[in-house]
């Protein structure tokens, strides 16, 4: 099975893309990246489990998964902050189309295919789960050790974060191939 992922420029173009349309969509779009969250997460995350003050989340995981606390970074914390005084979530931080029901797995696919096609992103990159494997191919790409990215995929086995690493391999790979073909590496 072929891992679907963004390039870090595409996540880029569809996250700018996002906050010229919805703002809302935005800080939910970019808060399940950096968090590295599965679209049935995004809905079980309810106001108790943020704790702004720390600047940390807690990720109730599935299948399988491990739950932790996980940061949230400055830029994260000021965008959460004007989300919720301007929405209002009361048990569900990303509610659906009413604040009682968290926001579900189809309307997060659904939107997801409407900015990636508004790019012409490929079609088969749009699905929600992408972001979730560009998170990790992102922080693999950036250099962090494989056991971290275990933990921050909130993987119990480390053969489920492995696969991601075939991937950067292949990716290398092919960089290096290209470098040797412009004369700059002997």
């Amino acid at each position: 099975m072929k891992i679907k992922f963004f390039f870090q420029d595409e996540l880029k173009r569809l996250l700018e893309h996002i906050k010229e349309k919805n703002f809302r969509d935005y800080v939910m779009f970019l808060f399940a990246y950096r968090h590295g969250l599965r679209a049935s997460e995004v809905g079980k995350i309810t106001m108790d489990k943020l704790d702004l003050e720390n600047q940390r989340v807690y990720i109730e995981s599935l299948k399988n998964s491990s739950n932790c606390f996980m940061y949230i970074n400055e830029d994260e914390l000021e965008l959460l902050k004007k989300y919720i005084e301007t929405f209002k979530p009361e048990k569900y931080l990303f509610f659906g189309k009413t604040k009682d029901k968290p926001i579900s797995r189809k309307t997060l696919d659904r939107k997801i295919k409407k900015y990636g096609k508004d790019l012409g992103l490929p079609k088969d990159k749009l699905h929600f789960h992408t972001l979730r494997h560009s998170f990790a191919i992102h922080l693999l790409q950036s250099g962090i050790d494989v056991r971290i990215v275990q933990s921050l995929m909130r993987h119990k086995d480390i053969k489920n974060t492995m696969i991601y690493t075939e991937i950067t391999d292949t990716m290398r790979d092919e960089a290096y191939k290209k470098a040797l073909k412009t004369g700059q590496v002997l």
